[in-house]
């Protein structure tokens, strides 16, 4: 799906809003399928508690998923919305880049969620601390890596996949990546919350970032365009996990960002 947009040049945002429906449906039936089977022997009288339990649960999660999806899209719509159709390209080919660049990100929060939920479940905390700062180091080193291949490279491969003129993303595309640069020092802040259960804590989290990210982004387009929506989404994004940060310390009673020092006394 990633592919199909990014190849496309007439994608646009009802083309992006159908695909998230589709991956979530596709999503929601495998994850039904999967409880079937996990818990077909439940006993039937505590069915109605556990499905209780679950929508409590689950009612979170999916208000941040929404949130998330709202996030990402809402700069596309300001920006079509204040600019041209032509920037509002540029701006999206940033954006879709940006995201295929990160999905070393996305695909690493898929692989370690459940030995990071099993840890937790046995509360030991101190194995928990040790794998979420490795896993934050591995990906802040990989995202200074991809950040210094893209700033010598990546004008050259936009022009190669696209065109001449949308060799202007390139700017937009180094914003988002140095924030980020930063941001993956604090490692899988939200991941971390979820499988601690503060989901509700998450959701307020997520719904107040959103807020920051419109109101930046309103304030800083007038002064700077483009690179102003692009500087306040990746500045809402560095801003939610340094809160996150704090909430996985006071909350879980651990340190997930990445321990650099850890790696410099191995080097020495």
């Amino acid at each position: 799906l990633l592919i199909s947009l990014i190849s496309s040049e007439d994608t646009n945002l009802v083309d992006i809003f159908l695909y998230w429906c589709l991956v979530r449906i596709i999503t929601i039936l495998i994850a039904a399928t999967g409880f079937q089977s996990k818990f077909n022997s439940a006993p039937e009288k505590n069915s109605s508690e556990s499905l209780l339990r679950l929508l409590e649960t689950g009612a979170p999660i999916a208000a941040i998923n929404l949130i998330l999806f709202i996030g990402g899209v809402s700069a596309l719509w300001l920006v079509s919305f204040l600019f041209d159709v032509v920037a509002a390209s540029i701006y999206g080919i940033a954006f879709k880049v940006f995201g295929v660049l990160m999905l070393i990100h996305g695909i690493t929060s898929y692989i370690v969620q459940p030995n990071l939920a099993e840890l937790y479940g046995r509360r030991d905390l101190e194995a928990m601390q040790s794998l979420a700062q490795s896993i934050a180091l591995i990906l802040s080193i990989c995202t200074v890596i991809i950040f210094i291949l893209f700033g010598l490279w990546g004008k050259s491969v936009l022009i190669f996949l696209f065109e001449a003129r949308y060799s202007a993303a390139y700017g937009l595309v180094v914003v988002m990546l140095l924030l980020y640069v930063i941001r993956s020092f604090f490692g899988y802040t939200a991941l971390l919350l979820l499988v601690a259960g503060h989901g509700k804590t998450m959701m307020i989290m997520s719904i107040s970032i959103l807020s920051i990210k419109i109101l930046l982004s309103i304030s800083l387009v007038g002064y700077m365009g483009l690179y102003g929506i692009a500087l306040a989404w990746a500045t809402g994004e560095l801003l939610q996990h340094i809160w996150g940060w704090h909430q996985v310390k006071s909350l879980i009673g651990i340190k997930c960002h990445a321990n650099y020092s850890r790696l410099i006394s191995k080097l020495t």
